[in-house]
């Protein structure tokens, strides 16, 4: 018994007409909610009703799910549910986990529950206790418990039952061929691959050093969902076993961008991502960085070179950090800062094309822009020479390199606010280098490449 079945139980003893129903939905929509945080539960404000269901649970990338709920596994039977709903994905939850029932002029045993619903894809027939099993479950051992719980309500079909919830969850901690074939055998098609996906992901970082089996190069491809990565990531970041696997990183790395790495920022929080981002630092794309000075109350306390810090992911360079993000809502600017000297600046562009540049003098200030020059560092350095005047640079606009290699797109860097905006994304390597390059102090850092990554 749980604290969901124990409630329920006691709603039933305690039998009020008028708050029975009342009671019941309220502990069932709590308990949806732990199931599937991320689904967006609505009550119909019917109960037990034939054709309308109790609930219905709604996600932004998957399909809706009807819910019903009903107070035994024979009023579903009795009630001809499942054929009335064949080319449905209902989901139908017993309150009462009883499969045996002998009455006048009814009948039903374990085994016609299970034929009833062997011909409807895509029904989900489920009871409290197996609904409770799976949403205390934990992923104290591996995430596979988790994806059991996470593509539950989305992705279950035919009879979990407590055995079968127990089944699962048992099978997570050791998998093997026989819970990979209960997996098909009562998940819809597309829960099935996300779950042989961190199946893989797990079996392949507790053996880094093993080849990719066939089943897992097939499954190690696609885009992994944003639930995805919050039930899987934090355990891989964790497993010390895969930290110096580049070949693990970039490869899980390609199944996600940048963008929905930020979106789980609070379960990463303070994790070391050093091994993943540098392994991904030219197949990642951002729009904002900002360069300032690495504060810590402890120097000597070793800290990851990447990690997010406050929901930002921050690179540590010495005594500078860099902090970087796909959205402006992120990562805002600083005012403050204190525009350098061109001469200074000339030095730190002259490897970009630069396309424009606002200087500030003592008696005039320029806006110098490209029109039809693909690059204008020296036309800069030639009006700025001609004219007896000492000129601080409020911005410049360059050029940088996209995740296509070849095609450049501009970064406006903003030295007052030490920030460097683009308005298309570029390489999350690439804009590191332009903070540290060019934002930055007379330390330079190459540009990230293919072929080594010194930007770290």
């Amino acid at each position: 018994m749980t604290e969901f079945t124990d409630a329920l139980a006691s709603a039933r003893r305690e039998l009020v007409r008028d708050e029975y129903a009342d009671r019941v939905k309220r502990l069932v929509m709590e308990q949806l909610k732990v199931l599937e945080p991320e689904a967006a539960i609505e009550d119909t404000g019917y109960f037990n009703h034939s054709a309308i269901p109790d609930f219905v649970a709604t996600w932004n990338n998957a399909p809706r799910r009807e819910i019903f709920v009903r107070s035994s596994y024979a009023d579903i039977v009795a009630s001809n549910d499942v054929d009335l709903r064949q080319n449905d994905s209902a989901l139908f939850m017993a309150i009462d986990p009883g499969q045996t029932v002998v009455e006048s002029g009814f009948e039903m045993r374990p085994q016609d529950l299970r034929l009833s619903v062997r011909s409807a894809n895509r029904i989900l027939l489920t009871d409290a206790f197996a609904v409770a099993e799976i949403a205390t479950t934990t992923d104290t051992l591996n995430p596979l418990g988790s994806a059991v719980r996470a593509n539950f309500l989305r992705g279950g079909r035919g009879l979990i039952d407590e055995p079968v919830a127990d089944s699962l969850l048992g099978g997570m901690t050791n998998p093997g061929e026989g819970v990979s074939e209960l997996i098909r055998q009562v998940f819809l098609e597309d829960a099935v691959f996300r779950m042989e996906r961190t199946a893989a992901l797990v079996d392949w970082a507790l053996s880094p050093n093993s080849e990719i089996t066939a089943l897992q190069s097939a499954v190690l491809n696609g885009t992994m969902s944003v639930d995805e990565l919050r039930n899987v990531l934090p355990w891989l970041l964790r497993q010390t076993a895969t930290s110096g696997t580049s070949q693990f990183w970039e490869r899980l790395g390609g199944m996600f961008s940048f963008e929905s790495l930020e979106a789980v920022a609070t379960e990463l929080e303070g994790i070391d991502l050093t091994s993943l981002v540098r392994s991904n630092l030219t197949t990642w794309s951002a729009k904002r960085a900002y360069l300032g000075l690495n504060i810590v109350d402890d120097p000597d306390s070793p800290q990851p070179v990447w990690a997010f810090i406050g929901g930002v992911l921050r690179m540590l360079d010495d005594e500078r950090v860099v902090r970087v993000s796909y959205s402006g809502h992120k990562l805002r600017p600083r005012p403050g800062g204190i525009s350098p000297r061109w001469n200074d600046v000339r030095r730190r562009v002259r490897d970009y094309k630069l396309r424009s540049v606002s200087l500030s003098g003592v008696e005039r200030s320029l806006q110098i822009e490209a029109r039809s020059s693909e690059d204008i560092n020296d036309d800069v350095q030639a009006v700025a020479a001609s004219v007896e005047d000492d000129y601080f640079v409020d911005s410049v606009r360059l050029m940088t390199t996209t995740l296509a290699a070849d095609e450049l797109t501009p970064v406006d860097v903003n030295f007052s606010e030490s920030m460097a905006t683009a308005e298309r994304a570029v390489q999350l390597g690439a804009l590191v280098a332009v903070a540290l390059n060019v934002i930055g102090s007379e330390r330079s850092v190459e540009e990230p490449h293919a072929e080594g990554n010194p930007v770290d």
